[in-house]
């Protein structure tokens, strides 16, 4: 009987961290960027279509923070790519990378995401956190790391 209240409890509390309306961001893996990247998943909470490319979605700066900070640098891209609706209640999906060198090769998007960005951001060796707001909602800080190691 306690595995069982177990169980239903573990399973309910799944349903709401997976209903909830803050943006979800996980780790993307990838060669090309040669630095962080994150796979960012927004619910749209309007009772109205928006478009992938709106700038409410975090593929801009104005919706994304490092270290508590705002984004601002000059040196970002999105694409490549075309706009979609996202209907309401479907999921904006997006892949933002911190690029650490220069590369002017920007590879499509994968994984059912709509947007792929990728800006220049210089981040030093340590601990960092990213967050991301999505139709006025942050998410929860995310913490990574970064480390400079090169082969000697």
């Amino acid at each position: 009987m306690r595995i069982l209240i177990a169980v239903l409890l573990l399973s309910l509390s799944q349903v709401e961290a997976q209903s909830s309306s803050k943006p979800r961001i996980v780790p993307y893996f990838d060669v090309v960027d040669d630095g962080p990247a994150f796979f960012v998943e927004c619910q749209n909470s309007k009772n109205d279509k928006v478009s992938s490319g709106a700038p409410e979605w975090p593929w801009n700066d104005d919706n994304i923070r490092i270290d508590r900070k705002p984004l601002t640098q000059q040196n970002g891209s999105m694409g490549p790519g075309l706009t979609t609706q996202v209907e309401p209640g479907q999921f904006w999906r997006g892949i933002i990378a911190f690029r650490q060198s220069t590369n002017n090769y920007y590879p499509a998007v994968r994984f059912e995401a709509l947007v792929r960005s990728t800006r220049s951001v210089t981040l030093i060796p340590g601990k960092h956190t990213i967050a991301v707001q999505c139709q006025g909602v942050w998410s929860d800080d995310f913490d990574f790391y970064v480390e400079r190691e090169t082969k000697q």
